[in-house]
């Protein structure tokens, strides 16, 4: 095994769209971690943490006592032939059609700290089910890198749902076979 330029680890598998486009899947082990644990690993490694993302892991998730390894790939729009602005739910159910799922709620913490070394100014969303925060508006975890800044946000994704552009990344989990 290899690791991958986000520095989690890449298996020998590929994800392979109908159209014949290949993706390298990496995995990821999640679970087996307190919240408290997880946060103070964040602060010790110095990423940001919104206020948001922070309120929607204190009341949002419950993290798996359980070990668990995932297989994830990321891709964006374009890869998957979108050429235009649509809504999320229309995105996510052609990655769907395709052989894609969700990630459970806690893979975008996990995920955080495994990419240490992601591109400076570059940003992916994490394909899970929305969160909701105080003001009851779903939001979705961003990570990021901001001029050398690690980040975890929560994003608002917009009243419209739509993507914010057709070379949006989003991380999915490859369906086991």
């Amino acid at each position: 095994m290899e690791r991958g330029p986000q520095n989690w680890m890449f298996n020998d598998g590929y994800f392979q769209l109908s159209e014949g486009r290949r993706f390298r899947t990496g995995h990821l082990e999640i679970g087996g971690e307190t919240k408290e644990g997880l946060l103070r690993s964040l602060s010790q490694n110095h990423i940001i943490v919104s206020p948001f993302a922070l309120d929607v892991i204190n009341k949002n998730i419950v993290f798996s006592e359980d070990r668990l390894e995932i297989n994830i790939v990321r891709i964006s729009a374009w890869d998957m032939d979108i050429n235009k602005r649509i809504p999320r739910s229309q995105l996510f159910k052609k990655a769907f059609d395709a052989g894609l799922e969700l990630c459970p709620l806690e893979t975008a913490v996990y995920l955080r700290l495994a990419d240490t070394r992601q591109k400076i100014n570059t940003a992916y969303s994490v394909a899970s089910e929305p969160m909701v925060d105080p003001n009851r508006r779903k939001r979705i975890f961003r990570l990021a890198n901001n001029r050398g800044d690690l980040e975890l946000n929560a994003l608002w994704p917009g009243p419209f749902d739509k993507i914010w552009s057709i070379d949006e990344n989003f991380v999915f989990r490859v369906k086991s076979r």
